[in-house]
């Protein structure tokens, strides 16, 4: 099972009928989508794809902000207003797609545009994607989840990136979500007065990742052009915990 929560101003019911049109109206003939639950229920279910579940959930609290507080005011990218917006949801929408596929990148494209049809039929605020720490705001939510294809991962939805001061006085870049899409973590520490240009490149890198495999070895090196060469490790986490991840050495 794989969940996000979409945030709401006011509880409002899950309309499955609503979302199951927007999901329709998004993706053409992508999925069989059918309604299992009546509409104006506090849960919502849809079977997509076959045996793929996806179930909306009312939560008529907030969203603690114990979680919120550090995606929303120390690594947020996506949404500039993400502290004062998110203080006011009042409730929000859980929405969980349970698979029998392995395919994880599959189930998080689903879940993408099940969340998105959700946004669009409620009018949310924004959306927590747990597993990464991120949250976006519904129209960069909405905007992603439209381009969102195999070619075109909406990683930024799923992804976070910290940038930290390391002592040196470089900059320590490491992401936080790799490991839902099932590969080590990314990190590298550089001086560099392009911090955007840099994050990209990590995210280049991992969805080099998604589109080919954990193929990348100890000792080879990695590429955006045919003349790039950065030399990628398997080291041990700067961070206490989180194990061996990919460290990028330029």
């Amino acid at each position: 099972m794989v969940l996000a929560m979409v945030l709401l101003e006011r509880p409002v019911r899950p309309d499955g009928l609503a979302v199951l049109a927007r999901l329709q109206a998004h993706t053409g003939t992508r999925y069989q989508a059918k309604i299992t639950s009546s509409t104006g229920d506090e849960v919502a279910t849809l079977a997509v794809d076959g045996d793929d579940m996806v179930a909306i959930s009312l939560m008529p609290v907030p969203i603690p902000w114990s979680e919120l507080e550090g995606p929303c005011t120390t690594t947020n990218w996506l949404w500039p207003r993400a502290e004062q917006e998110c203080r006011r949801a009042k409730a929000h929408h859980v929405v969980a797609l349970s698979t029998t596929s392995t395919d994880r990148i599959g189930a998080r494209l689903k879940l993408t545009d099940a969340v998105a049809a959700d946004v669009a039929a409620t009018g949310a605020l924004g959306v927590y994607w747990g597993a990464g720490v991120v949250v976006a705001s519904a129209d960069a939510f909405l905007a992603a989840a439209a381009r969102a294809s195999r070619d075109e991962l909406p990683l930024p939805l799923w992804v976070t990136v910290h940038v930290q001061r390391a002592p040196s006085g470089a900059s320590f870049f490491a992401t936080q979500g790799a490991t839902d899409l099932g590969f080590m973590e990314v990190e590298f520490e550089r001086a560099t007065d392009k911090p955007l240009e840099d994050i990209d490149r990590m995210l280049v890198f991992l969805h080099y990742l998604c589109d080919r495999g954990a193929v990348i070895g100890d000792g080879d090196t990695f590429g955006r052009t045919a003349t790039e060469r950065i030399y990628v490790r398997h080291a041990p986490s700067k961070w206490k915990g989180r194990g061996t991840v990919y460290r990028l050495d330029f």
